[in-house]
């Protein structure tokens, strides 16, 4: 059984004197695409972008905070760990779009296996 800590998905980052959840949810999502012209099929690319894991990262703040702004969010950033940050982002989106065990395994270079013939393709 899965003790309670593994299934934990709550990320939180302290910025601007606050400390927020970090929630990569439906909201967030449909403000990001909207906001950068992102597709979902895209996103992955997005995480390896600064400029776009700062849109990442603003909106999911202000989906909790309709009053922030990039501005602020970039004092902030200048005030901070950056690295702490955006390991906490990608935690987020990691948790949003957990991997599945045969994603995990292609990811690691494993060849899918081939449809009906049960041999690695």
């Amino acid at each position: 059984m899965d003790r309670p800590e593994e299934n934990n998905t709550l990320v939180t980052v302290a910025l601007g004197g606050k400390l927020w959840i970090l929630k990569l949810g439906h909201k967030a999502l449909k403000f990001f695409t909207t906001q950068t012209k992102i597709p979902m099929s895209r996103l992955s690319d997005a995480l390896d972008r600064y400029d776009l894991l700062c849109e990442l990262l603003y909106a999911m703040l202000w989906v909790q905070d309709h009053t922030v702004t990039n501005a602020q969010l970039d004092d902030w950033l200048e005030e901070t760990d950056l690295m702490e940050v955006f390991e906490k982002v990608g935690q987020a989106a990691q948790a949003a779009f957990p991997q599945s065990e045969s994603e995990s395994e292609q990811l690691e270079g494993n060849p899918p296996k081939a449809a009906g013939t049960g041999e690695k393709a």
